[in-house]
């Protein structure tokens, strides 16, 4: 190899590096709405439960459960005749489980003394993110059939889908990403930085 093919060597390997350090630095994916379970340990009296609490709802004929707005923490719970408590829009899991607490304690001051606090569930998260730079969605369908969807005219994000671990992420042509299905952090993290791979080589 001759001085010059070195040097066009040298010169190439430097405009990749370059081309890499000057990739923008994603923003890691913060939780957005976390979906928790609770057991009462015994049946429920929805009726008396509706008239009992306040910021209820409750119509039997569409759907037999109470659903019930706590105010601090904020969260939407759905009650179950069967004791189930499902507790959705809370920001941690810290923050689902004092809300569950707060609910079971409603419930045994007022209609049902028996109640417990039992078998609490992390069943899944939403988290949002961004891999901080422009995306061009139809190539990255086209490259993995497999697992992404992408049908602009219907929806504008494209959807993809893993197995291993199992995840449904929604990617946008700005680089927003949100990751859904997973039940810890550390999940959120590990589907984030596949999706972060995937898509660098389709950076516009």
């Amino acid at each position: 190899m001759d001085r010059t093919e070195r040097l066009h060597d040298q010169l190439a390997l430097s405009s990749s590096s370059a081309d890499q350090s000057d990739l923008p630095r994603p923003r890691s994916p913060t939780v957005s709405n976390l979906i928790c379970s609770v057991q009462t340990g015994c049946y429920l009296d929805l009726k008396r439960v509706y008239f009992a609490l306040r910021n209820t709802e409750y119509n039997p004929k569409r759907t037999n459960a109470v659903i019930f707005r706590l105010q601090d923490p904020s969260v939407t719970a759905i009650i179950y005749e069967k004791g189930r408590v499902l507790i959705t829009s809370a920001q941690s899991e810290a923050e689902a489980r004092l809300a569950g607490k707060k609910i079971i304690r409603l419930l045994q001051l007022s209609v049902h003394p028996e109640a417990n606090f039992c078998n609490f569930k992390v069943e899944s998260l939403m988290a949002n993110g961004d891999v901080c730079h422009p995306i061009r969605l139809e190539e990255l369908a086209k490259a993995n059939p497999a697992y992404a969807s992408y049908e602009p005219e219907v929806f504008s994000g494209l959807v993809w889908q893993s197995i291993k671990p199992y995840a449904r992420v929604l990617i946008w042509v700005t680089g927003s990403v949100s990751i859904n299905g997973q039940v810890s952090q550390a999940e959120v993290q590990e589907v984030f930085r596949k999706i972060v791979e995937l898509v660098r080589p389709f950076r516009s």
